[in-house]
């Protein structure tokens, strides 16, 4: 295939010294089948660097799940402006999309990426509200019992990062930090809790008793 052909020619340009050719070379590969970050992986995996090559493979993956995530917001975001109310539905279901996809890339190890949590916290705190509002009380308590659990994992992992591991992002980034104070991770759990306990299908909940113990 031609991209194995501009791979295979990139490579020999590296290996002659000429590193322009080799990167202008590279630039051509489609990037259906990976981006320079998996590529340079590829070429250090070659050259026997396995350092270099999973430090590379990680930061692809890293970019990878930041934007799957973004390309399903902005999905939701089209449809609010598209189809308003009428579209809360698809809206939600593209949120929860939108969760399982954040959830599995959190499920590889201990180590908690920033800014994968703060979508998260943000996402699961909006799902709250949305589903008060079409009145599907269980999933919305759902919903604020994952927030619950999600602020307590986190800041029990800002405690001692050094400590975490993971198995694909690259471990001490703090890309989007600033988005993700403790401060901003309770706010979202005391918004969601405000708009659940104001429902009057929650007001005698015994589930809803055990949670506002945990806010």
């Amino acid at each position: 295939m031609m991209f194995k052909s501009y791979y295979v020619l990139s490579r020999c340009y590296k290996a002659l010294g000429e590193q322009g050719r080799a990167d202008e070379i590279m630039e051509r590969i489609p990037s259906t089948f990976g981006d320079r970050a998996y590529w340079e992986a590829e070429f250090a995996f070659a050259e026997k660097n396995m350092d270099m090559a999973i430090e590379k493979c990680k930061l692809s993956f890293h970019d990878k799940a930041r934007y799957i995530s973004r390309c399903i917001r902005l999905a939701r975001m089209i449809s609010v402006e598209v189809d308003g109310k009428d579209g809360i539905k698809k809206q939600l279901d593209l949120n929860e999309y939108m969760l399982t996809m954040i959830n599995a890339f959190l499920s590889g190890g201990e180590y908690l990426p920033h800014r994968m949590m703060y979508q998260k916290m943000s996402l699961l705190s909006g799902m709250v509200k949305q589903y008060v509002d079409l009145r599907m009380i269980n999933r919305a308590i759902e919903c604020m019992q994952e927030l619950i659990e999600a602020r307590d994992m986190y800041l029990d992992f800002i405690k001692c990062p050094d400590e975490k591991h993971c198995l694909m992002f690259l471990e001490g980034d703090d890309d989007g930090i600033w988005h993700i104070t403790p401060e901003k991770i309770k706010g979202y759990v005391e918004s969601a809790w405000e708009e659940l306990s104001k429902s009057d299908e929650t007001s005698s909940s015994e589930i809803l008793r055990e949670l506002e113990l945990k806010i």
